[in-house]
């Protein structure tokens, strides 16, 4: 889908992307501090529920960008959230952006953008049930990088409505006591995210040193 997008937009005399390249990812959850914000507190069959909320929660995975000329970007995140706090919070996500760059200065840049992507989240507590489903994710992010030739480092910030599909809720780990509570509802998330990519982000030319013209002496 990336590499047909970027045929699209992509004028048909460039030689390839403008700039590009991909590496690994590592990102957060910062509000709200335990996620999500809340669980409602009864099951549908009336029973309590005892699921834990999510404090610590920790994403790793990948992130490629083909940048379309100098002030546009086509991006795409693949990564897997999960926690260690007692909450069983396991989520893998996928997204795809696009991103304006601003004015690069001695190899920082400022950019900004929107994207959208799936995922699938869930909640599993050994004696409490297990809770689960799709989401559909609207995303905005902002962030600054820094580029060598070879190498490029960023670090954002980014917010996300997360859009639920129907949830299932297991309480006793059996298929025959799954219920599904329709979705839909709205969430916000905020976040922070850092990448180290590798790949060519020399801009087209940018590597040629322009030669000085000698003048003539009298």
């Amino acid at each position: 889908m990336l590499l047909l997008l970027i045929a699209l937009l992509t004028p048909a005399q460039a030689q390839g992307p403008y700039m590009w390249g991909a590496g690994p990812m590592l990102n957060t959850i910062v509000l709200p501090g335990q996620y999500p914000a809340g669980f409602p507190p009864k099951t549908k069959d009336g029973k309590e529920n005892l699921l834990q909320k999510t404090k610590g929660d920790f994403g790793f995975g990948g992130h490629g960008v083909l940048y379309i000329g100098k002030t546009k970007r086509l991006g795409t995140h693949a990564w897997l959230t999960g926690s260690h706090d007692g909450s069983g919070y396991l989520a893998p996500n996928w997204t795809l952006d696009f991103d304006f760059v601003g004015t690069d200065l001695s190899g920082v840049a400022l950019l900004a953008g929107l994207g959208v992507g799936l995922g699938h989240q869930r909640w599993k507590q050994s004696g409490d049930g297990l809770l689960g489903g799709a989401t559909y994710i609207l995303r905005g992010q902002t962030s600054a990088n820094y580029r060598i030739k070879k190498m490029m480092f960023e670090i954002g910030l980014w917010a996300e409505f997360m859009f639920s599909g129907p949830q299932t809720w297991n309480p006793s780990g059996t298929d025959e006591s799954t219920s599904t509570v329709p979705g839909g509802f709205p969430y916000p998330l905020m976040g922070l995210e850092a990448t180290c990519y590798f790949g060519d982000f020399t801009p087209p030319g940018g590597g040629k040193k322009r030669k000085k013209r000698r003048g003539r002496r009298r």
